[in-house]
């Protein structure tokens, strides 16, 4: 797959004037010439780079932010006859956004990421190059690595919990195993798209009449952040499901995401999220051109979870054969116990029995011995008193 999608000459009006697309690029972009100072002419009509262009030095470089279409669902999870069914809804899943396992055949993200600089001649500037990276190449990154022993699969699992994502500057997801979870653009007005909000905030929205753009910039980030939070039912029922961290208030996550990159740091923390224990980890992205030299983000920063049970399953594992081991020796250890009480048992019932007829036998002899003597003395004392009677007599 080609890595850029398109390379184009500028010129100092704002009028492209050549432009190259490769294979994949035709598939996405415009091929006519267009006047990309109109940010209705640029791709999703979401491109603002001309002002940018006309405030860089030869030798700068302009980078800009993720730009794509806002991919929509049906809904959250694995994309099943069974699920459809249960929900009343069509089995559509070519129309619903890709989901690695979950929804294989869904849409994909399409984006782009545009590079530019001045071209000069005779110390001029007379134009600029541009080249827009294929957002492929940004999601291929993060979509098969896993915190686990196989480390890598060859398509994303998201409802393992073990997978890697990834933010910008700011906190908008560009990269992640749900595609319809990256924040992307209406193609409609070229604004953000509404990302994935929690109750609180989306009636606040609704009862200020104005559009997203201009109600967000009201709303400070990262707002009280916390698990008991949850996504409004119509948020999620409207199939628009981008993550921006600064509005995620239901994921207090951000806020540690947030704060470990503040300073272009690292760190792991570990949370309990849609019903798993997670590890999850976050380091800053090292990437200091154009607007991201301006934070010490750098780019952003790549997040990745592991479902703490998989995480630990070596551990766990060597526990449950410990445990069996255990389990054996303490079994061995109670039956040689009870073959030895029973040894016991045994034993002294046979030294009772013995000493019962031992005993029985030393009654009986001295009984016999008793009534031995009795007869001999009396034998003698009779004899004594006939002796006597015989000496009365004379």
């Amino acid at each position: 797959r080609p890595l850029f999608l398109e390379a184009s000459f500028v010129d100092t009006n704002g009028q492209e004037r050549i432009k190259v697309l490769s294979d994949t690029g035709a598939t996405l972009l415009d091929p006519a010439l267009r006047d990309i100072s109109r940010r209705e002419n640029t791709f999703v009509r979401a491109e603002d780079y001309w002002p940018a262009l006309q405030a860089l030095k030869p030798g700068e470089i302009y980078v800009s932010r993720v730009i794509g279409a806002q991919v929509a669902t049906h809904w959250i999870g694995e994309y099943t006859p069974a699920e459809a069914l249960k929900r009343g809804l069509p089995f559509s899943p070519a129309e619903s956004g890709y989901a690695g396992l979950e929804n294989p055949v869904g849409k994909r993200f399409q984006g782009l990421v545009r590079w530019a600089t001045p071209v000069v001649r005779d110390g001029r500037v007379i134009g600029y190059v541009t080249l827009a990276l294929d957002h492929a190449h940004i999601m291929a990154f993060t979509d098969t690595p896993r915190p686990t022993p196989e480390r890598h699969a060859p398509i994303a699992d998201p409802g393992s919990g073990n997978y890697a994502f990834m933010w910008d500057l700011e906190g908008r997801n560009i990269s992640h195993a749900r595609d319809y979870f990256i924040h992307g653009y209406d193609p409609a007005t070229g604004n953000p798209a509404t990302p994935w909000i929690d109750t609180e905030l989306y009636d606040e929205w609704q009862s200020s009449g104005m559009p997203w753009p201009a109600f967000s910039a009201t709303v400070p980030s990262h707002r009280d952040q916390r698990l008991t939070r949850k996504p409004h039912p119509q948020s999620t029922a409207s199939g628009l499901v981008g993550l921006d961290c600064r509005y995620l208030n239901f994921s207090p996550q951000c806020q540690g995401w947030h704060d470990m990159t503040e300073h272009g740091g690292s760190g792991s923390f570990a949370i309990h999220f849609s019903g798993i224990k997670k590890l999850t980890t976050v380091a800053a992205i090292p990437y200091y051109t154009g607007q991201y030299a301006l934070s010490p983000r750098g780019f952003g920063y790549v997040t990745i979870g592991a479902n703490v049970d998989d995480f630990h399953r070596a551990a766990t594992e060597s526990e449950r054969r410990i445990g069996e081991i255990i389990a054996t020796a303490d079994l061995q250890n109670v039956r040689e116990r009870e073959g030895l009480v029973n040894s016991i048992r045994q034993s002294l019932r046979q030294t009772a029995t013995g000493l019962t007829v031992s005993t029985l036998l030393m009654v009986l002899a001295v009984v016999m011995i008793a009534v031995w003597m009795a007869n001999l003395l009396s034998r003698r004392i009779t004899d004594i008193i006939g002796g006597i009677h015989r000496f009365q007599q004379g």
